[in-house]
């Protein structure tokens, strides 16, 4: 039996039509997979992530008698919420104050890791400072504060900057510290 050309072009037609749709679900589940796989790695680059959390503890200053520097400690708690190891590599502070001309300027100081006179810790803390995946380690900073910025008017803060590995900042800010006086004594506790 033979079937007209109008009765074979609307078969192709039907079957082009089916095979549209087949083409058309295949490329939707296609877009669906593709766009549950970005996710994932979104996810996973995010845990991976550089994301340090610090935390200001405690914070005080001394005045040393002897020659009249000024030391100033920071125990500072950083957590790495992240799923790999990071590092701290380095701890410096801006001192932000005013000077004598009423202009805003600041001063960057080390973290003093062999200050062994003013230790607050049995252990002073050592830099590179390993952190593992979703922990927290607090240690105490010892910082030496140059006479230009103790002789200022107003200090206004204290900024605690803390660089990891790839060099991404964190900080945490004090504007007050409690001031300890140091008494020398001979007597054995």
């Amino acid at each position: 039996m033979i079937e007209s050309p109008e009765n074979i072009e609307t078969w192709i037609s039907a079957a082009s039509a089916i095979a549209a749709l087949m083409a058309s679900a295949f490329a939707y589940k296609s877009y669906l997979l593709t766009k549950k796989t970005i996710s994932i790695q979104e996810n996973e680059y995010l845990a991976r992530k550089a994301n340090i959390s610090p935390y200001l503890e405690n914070s005080y200053k001394v005045r040393d008698k002897e020659n009249g520097q000024f030391w100033i400690f920071f125990c500072v708690a950083y957590s790495n919420k992240s799923e790999s190891i990071d590092s701290i590599s380095q701890v410096y502070l801006e001192t932000h104050y005013i000077n004598d001309s009423g202009q805003n300027s600041f001063l960057i100081s080390n973290h003093e890791e062999k200050e062994e006179k003013w230790s607050i810790d049995k252990e002073h803390t050592k830099l590179p400072l390993m952190l593992q995946p979703r922990t927290t380690v607090s240690s105490w900073y010892t910082f030496k504060i140059p006479k230009i910025a103790t002789e200022t008017n107003r200090i206004q803060k204290y900024r605690i900057v803390a660089l990891n590995g790839t060099g991404h900042r964190v900080l945490v800010e004090s504007y007050i510290l409690q001031e300890i006086f140091y008494e020398k004594t001979d007597e054995k506790v």
